[in-house]
């Protein structure tokens, strides 16, 4: 697929837990030109993720689609790594409440933070696009933001054990 559809399916697989507008997906991705032409874009685009998909032998539907909206199938719903990562270290800060101290989960802090793997989305640049740009300008902050979070209270919790190895 093209590299507008690798944006588009990241878009989705990440905000499409909700149900996104069409009309909305195409300004999003295609706002420079008419919206017909953009709504043909879409479907266009959707036409190349579901041939790609169906080549990597994902042979069931991860769309829910109307002639309105889009959205991800809910059952089974797909796993997305960058998902189980945020989802899980909103988790552990809220649970915690505050820098590590004694009985802190480390070792599923520790877990999680293996996930991450650097930038988020990092082969993904739409210049033509400036709404898609700040969408993944602000969700690869966010992530980082979570990650930096999650690092330095494992550095802060080994460094108050004086475990400088693990630190």
């Amino acid at each position: 697929p093209t590299l507008k559809a690798k944006a588009l399916l990241a878009y989705i697989l990440i905000e499409g837990r909700k149900p996104l507008a069409r009309s909305v997906l195409a300004s999003l991705f295609w706002p420079d030109v008419p919206e017909q032409t953009a709504l043909h874009n879409l479907r266009q685009a959707l036409v190349l993720i579901n041939k790609a998909l169906q080549q990597a032998h994902i042979n069931f539907e991860i769309f829910e689609t109307t002639r309105e909206w889009i959205s991800l199938r809910s059952d089974p719903p797909p796993v997305i790594d960058a998902l189980c990562f945020i989802n899980q270290l909103e988790s552990l800060f809220t649970k915690v409440n505050g820098p590590p101290e004694r009985g802190f989960p480390i070792h599923q802090l520790s877990k999680t933070l293996e996930q991450f793997k650097g930038e988020f989305l990092p082969a993904i640049s739409l210049p033509d696009s400036d709404p898609f740009e700040y969408w993944l300008t602000l969700s690869r902050e966010s992530i980082n933001k979570l990650a930096i979070q999650g690092f330095s209270w494992k550095f802060q919790y080994h460094e108050n054990r004086e475990e400088w190895n693990s630190a």
